[in-house]
């Protein structure tokens, strides 16, 4: 009796997603991740690699404490692999795939709860051919729960965030630096930001500039309103925003060129998920913009915690956290071949 060849299955330090296939517009079970984690915001997980690959990098466990992990998906495989570690551990960074297809990593912070917080100046390059991590220099201000933007002419822009935190206390960041894959410099932007943020995601618009919108105030209240940066003047302006003040959401630009939202469950305490379009945010059009002079340092401003906001949530030691994840298989156009 002859049979059949024994398939073989992943090997150590992959995991295999489900092959069913699933209707195009839907989500399906994807394969278990290496490594369980949490992400607190959208820029701190992930990065799509030029060959269509995923890259996981850091984040932190389910006590808070910050890994140096790293993983990599493969769609044409459906295989998760573990990649060599960060040099650094870190939690709410960010992590930048650059126009040479590398990945920049940079801040974020080092340490898990019950510790006095400071951020990472640190940033690391990784490179998806030999799968290594290369020092990227530091960034003039140590900081987290920043943004990073890559940028049309392949530098990126990095605005905002904390640099520290002690008990209820946290030192927003009202600077920005831009970093040029070139010279593997940063270089401060010289024109101060419209007000100091944190937890925002930055949104690269069609013409070039980049659009900040929500997150923290130095009040630690979530923002409505928007700025917006003109690499090509290096200047910010002031912009309308959301109906609703926002913090640690995603942003996005919608398929008509209009910037929209994922929103996340902030403002507490009512957890909700919604695609609304930020019909408010309109950047303007007109040149007359505000000239700002030479700055010589970044400015920090120190904001209060409430007792029910982010400290109940650093106190929690542990928390439950899956490896699980998911894909979605986008919609065809209409009259697009399945193939296609």
């Amino acid at each position: 009796m002859t049979h059949p060849p024994r398939g073989r299955g992943p090997r150590r330090g992959q995991a295999r997603a489900d092959t069913a296939v699933a209707p195009p517009g839907s989500w399906r079970a994807g394969p278990e991740m290496p490594y369980a984690g949490f992400w607190a915001q959208p820029a701190d997980a992930a990065a799509l690699l030029g060959n269509g690959g995923v890259l996981l990098a850091g984040g932190e466990d389910g006590r808070r404490v910050p890994t140096g992990t790293s993983a990599v998906f493969a769609p044409a495989t459906g295989l998760w692999t573990t990649a060599r570690p960060l040099s650094s551990a870190r939690r709410l960074h960010t992590v930048t795939r650059l126009m040479t297809g590398q990945v920049l990593v940079a801040g974020g912070i080092g340490e898990g709860p019950g510790v006095p917080g400071t951020g990472l100046a640190s940033a690391e390059l990784y490179d998806p051919g030999s799968g290594a991590w290369t020092p990227a220099g530091e960034m003039n201000r140590p900081r987290f729960s920043h943004s990073a933007t890559a940028l049309a002419d392949g530098r990126v822009l990095v605005a905002g965030g904390c640099t520290g935190r002690e008990a209820d206390t946290l030192s927003t960041l009202r600077c920005a630096e831009l970093y040029d894959p070139d010279s593997r410099r940063w270089t401060p932007v010289r024109a101060p930001m419209t007000d100091a943020r944190f937890g925002h995601p930055a949104v690269p618009l069609s013409d070039g500039r980049v659009l900040l919108v929500g997150g923290g105030d130095g009040r630690l209240t979530p923002r409505d309103d928007a700025a917006l940066y003109d690499p090509r003047a290096g200047t910010w302006t002031q912009e309308p925003g959301m109906a609703v003040g926002r913090v640690d959401f995603a942003a996005l630009v919608l398929a008509d060129g209009s910037p929209g939202a994922v929103v996340g469950p902030r403002p507490p305490p009512a957890p909700f998920v919604a695609v609304s379009p930020l019909t408010a945010i309109t950047p303007t059009r007109s040149s007359a913009q505000v000239s700002h002079g030479p700055v010589t340092r970044c400015t920090a401003h120190g904001t209060r915690h409430t007792a029910h906001t982010e400290r109940s949530r650093r106190e929690r030691s542990t928390r439950s956290i899956s490896a699980s994840c998911a894909t979605y298989d986008r919609p065809r156009p209409p009259g697009a071949h399945p193939t296609d």
